[in-house]
């Protein structure tokens, strides 16, 4: 009896344990190396490589500023450091967030300084998604998707040229965000420049949505359908890129110790689950487009952007550039 005590004690403790390991639904945490066509980029206007994702979140440059704050913005760092210097010189995070939308502390002994931000954000669809249960396959591999069929009032059409280039917002609860989809065939070499044509497509799809000729493909009709695949990734990685790297400021040099990041997201039929953790840390170095009504087909089986964004700022606060199936939940 006692044995089945113990059994039974230790099946729970490993039950919390899992169940701790997967807080919020997201998924077990797993290392970038375990992803070899994903990669994390500090900004915007790092570098894509092709057919890999791309995740990009603000909360970063964020820890990086309250880093800078510490030093009284004093930070200079050699241009040819490219990596570390987009980071010192990026600006496209500003106001991309709230102050209550994240928290963040900053420490300083033994000379060095460490910052941590974390970051969440709830984005739950008005009305819930249907699942698809018919096959979705992106890039020759089927993987879970959801589904509407027809009008819906939560997607609204921001631009339509064809099938293959068109942008979406649904709408959520979170009044002050929204979220954006943008499916392209156009090829761009960093975040910023996808991120920096979305408002200019956005204009034309004003005018566009104002001229009877045109204004049908603004509308989900009865035959449209938007089908969008889900995402579940839960990773954690460093900078060796930026780490060890020194910078100079008003205080002496310092070396760029450590820069840690975990991101995890889902996105389903229900809404989208964003959680981040980002650790910053340095220490002084001594001395030493007239047609008939178009059936549109908005499906995300081709590489696809994901923006959100406060509501009154052009500036994003996560991007996620998709671009194959290993941050989907395969069949």
């Amino acid at each position: 009896m006692k044995v089945h005590l113990i059994i039974i004690a230790i099946l729970l403790i490993l039950t919390s344990s899992c169940q701790n390991n997967r807080k919020n639904g997201f998924s077990e945490l797993r290392e970038l190396s375990d992803y070899k066509l994903t990669d994390f980029v500090p900004t915007l206007e790092n570098p894509l490589i092709i057919g890999h994702n791309s995740v990009y979140c603000a909360a970063l440059l964020y820890a990086w500023d309250e880093v800078r704050k510490s030093l009284n913005n004093s930070i200079i760092v050699d241009s040819t450091k490219s990596d570390l210097f987009l980071l010192n010189q990026s600006t496209t995070f500003e106001d991309a967030l709230d102050p209550n939308d994240y928290n963040s502390s900053v420490s300083t002994s033994n000379n060095r300084i460490k910052v941590s931000v974390n970051f969440k954000k709830s984005l739950q669809f008005v009305n819930d998604f249907d699942k698809n249960y018919d096959d979705f396959i992106f890039k020759n591999q089927a993987v879970k998707s959801f589904v509407s069929y027809g009008k819906n009032e939560q997607i609204e059409i921001l631009y339509y040229k064809n099938d293959f280039d068109f942008i979406i917002k649904i709408h959520t609860k979170a009044i002050d965000s929204e979220m954006i989809l943008f499916k392209t065939t156009r090829k761009h070499q960093s975040l910023i420049q996808y991120v920096s044509g979305i408002d200019d497509m956005i204009r034309i799809g004003c005018i566009e949505k104002r001229d009877e000729h045109l204004k049908s493909n603004y509308i989900l009709n009865k035959d449209d359908k938007v089908i969008i695949p889900e995402l579940d990734f839960n990773i954690k990685t460093n900078y060796p890129r930026l780490e060890n790297n020194t910078v100079y400021s008003n205080y002496g040099y310092f070396k760029l110790d450590k820069i840690d990041q975990k991101t995890a997201l889902k996105l389903n039929e229900h809404g989208m689950e964003l959680e981040g953790e980002y650790v910053v840390s340095i220490s002084l170095l001594s001395l030493d487009e007239e047609c008939p009504i178009k059936v549109k087909n908005l499906i995300f089986d081709k590489p696809f952007l994901i923006v959100l964004r406060k509501t009154r700022t052009i500036n994003p606060y996560f991007c996620l550039w998709i671009d194959n199936t290993e941050l989907m939940i395969k069949k």
